[in-house]
């Protein structure tokens, strides 16, 4: 567990800066009443983006579970 937990973290950490502006980016268009467009970018990040990561990557990676945990800061980073 902590052998998958280092490299996890360390995946994470390297795209956490755009965890924060993805999301800064969503609130500005809610405060500009631009909720469509908040919404478009939250879906597109977690439909559109991070469920076929979540099924394609394991299929390419051996590690499966790494594959999975990975597919959230790669689809975070498609975004930004």
């Amino acid at each position: 567990m902590i052998d998958i937990t280092t490299d996890t973290i360390s995946v994470y950490m390297a795209v956490v800066f755009l965890f924060g502006a993805q999301i800064s980016c969503q609130q500005a268009f809610i405060a500009l009443s631009e909720a469509r467009v908040s919404l478009f970018l939250a879906l597109l990040r977690k439909i559109l983006l991070l469920i076929p990561l979540i099924l394609l990557l394991p299929r390419i990676i051996e590690d499966q579970t790494f594959a999975v945990l990975v597919s959230e800061p790669i689809a975070t980073s498609f975004l930004s």
